[in-house]
């Protein structure tokens, strides 16, 4: 993970107690360094949600198909 943007109901009220939990997860998870995260107060689209999370990754397959693993592209004829 590298990246993610949470979106909270009450920033004010819930930043800091959701902030250490989140941040907990994250380490057991092994994240080093702990991904960049923007915080924004907004209206969810459920009202019963306090946070909802957006999160981008990045990860390597192991599968070794496609340019971005290194292989090469059929030559244009």
């Amino acid at each position: 993970m590298v990246r993610t943007t949470c979106y909270l109901r009450d920033i004010e009220r819930d930043y800091a107690a959701f902030n250490e939990i989140r941040t907990q997860f994250l380490r057991e998870q092994g994240l080093n360094p702990l991904p960049a995260s923007t915080g924004i107060q907004a209206i969810l689209c459920r009202p019963d949600l306090l946070v909802e999370i957006e999160a981008m990754a990045i990860f390597e397959s192991d599968r070794g198909k496609g340019p971005n693993n290194g292989d090469q592209l059929p030559a244009a004829t």
